[in-house]
């Protein structure tokens, strides 16, 4: 098998391994999404909880406001204030006590849900960028091994030409002219893409 085969094999091998690169990154983020809904659920729940069991907190200083009142008049006393009025402070404040706590438990849970989010994100860029230079370092490895370019380039403002020293053992040297000119990679009048086979 000629060289330029086994690079384009190498360079299909790397497109592989970068399928495969994003696979794995699409489903580790998958995972971390269905954690972050698993915890927005778990935020609402707590949320709703904490209502119910402040509206049985409530439900219960009604009844104990209630049965002192009715206790007041059987009695055939008059209510005391105070201690009516202590009951509601104690029902409000156990009140509020639950409803913060449902709170401080939704917004933790919420917290859970965005940092999970943020993994599944950085799961699928990191995917796709892994990907990336999986590929590019096969064709760069194949280009550096096979192909010592000539290069032309646009640089604004600049004129001239800079010549480079070649590289040792592949002969001679490079040199890049530097009028305005179009971007040209070229091996002995071949372009690179016909280079790489393709």
């Amino acid at each position: 098998m000629g060289q330029q085969s086994m690079g384009l094999l190498d360079i299909g091998a790397a497109v592989v391994k970068g399928i495969g690169q994003i696979s794995q990154g699409a489903g580790e983020a998958a995972a971390y999404q269905a954690n972050s809904r698993a915890a927005i659920q778990q935020a609402e729940v707590a949320r709703q909880q904490s209502y119910m069991k402040a509206a049985q907190v409530e439900r219960q200083v009604s009844e104990t406001m209630g049965e002192q009142q009715a206790g007041f008049g059987h009695a055939g006393v008059t209510p005391n204030l105070w201690l009516l009025a202590d009951s509601a402070r104690q029902g409000a404040m156990a009140k509020a006590t639950e409803l913060y706590q449902g709170r401080l438990e939704a917004s933790s849970q919420q917290r859970k849900a965005d940092i999970e989010h943020a993994q599944a994100t950085a799961a699928r860029t990191g995917s796709y960028l892994s990907a990336a230079g999986t590929v590019l370092s096969a064709v760069a490895g194949k280009a550096a091994g096979e192909f010592v370019p000539s290069m032309t380039t646009t640089i604004p403002g600049a004129g001239g030409s800079l010549d480079m020293p070649g590289i040792p053992g592949a002969g001679g040297g490079w040199s890049a002219d530097l009028t305005p000119q179009a971007v040209s990679l070229s091996t002995g009048g071949s372009d690179f893409m016909s280079f790489l086979g393709w």
